[in-house]
């Protein structure tokens, strides 16, 4: 039984999720060591092992799992980008009502801001990767398909038009 490349994704993703359960539960019992918390930190490596020995068994390299695990960054920063992006435009958006109220055009100017260097900071991050070439076709590509999308609902069609 041959483990296909969906198989390896979801195995790494739950090496993952058990890594941030480990150090989650470390900074919890550094300001209060309790024993069960040391208990199942314990568990969570033993299993983790297990996991590791089975993709090794299964001739999983490390390589195989470090890729798996870029690719898996690489598209929550990308998606995390384009979320930014579309906050930026809705905020944009309620800037532009003339009748905001002084109050409320200075909380979204304010949150405009925060939004902007949020983005700026997840921008740097992602020129600063050496795989920068494919994640900026990436988000090109994501954000082409997002145009297309939002111009399909835009278009109304006119039935009581004839020849």
């Amino acid at each position: 039984m041959s483990w296909d490349d969906k198989d390896k994704r979801i195995l790494v993703t739950e090496l993952q999720v058990m890594q941030r359960q480990i150090n989650f539960l470390q900074k919890s019992n550094a300001a209060n060591p309790d024993p069960s918390i040391e208990n199942s930190i314990d568990l969570l490596r033993n299993s983790q092992d297990k996991l590791y020995n089975a993709l090794a068994s299964r001739g999983i390299t490390a390589e195989d799992v470090y890729k798996v695990i870029m690719e898996n960054s690489d598209k929550a920063l990308i998606a995390e980008i384009l979320r930014l992006q579309k906050v930026k435009a809705n905020i944009n958006k309620k800037l532009a009502n003339p009748k905001l109220t002084p109050q409320k055009r200075e909380k979204w100017e304010m949150s405009f801001t925060q939004t902007s260097d949020q983005y700026r900071e997840l921008w740097g991050e992602m020129t600063n990767r050496p795989n920068r070439a494919d994640l900026m076709s990436r988000i090109e590509t994501a954000m082409t398909k997002t145009l297309q999308k939002s111009r399909a609902r835009d278009k109304t069609r006119n039935h009581d038009r004839t020849r």
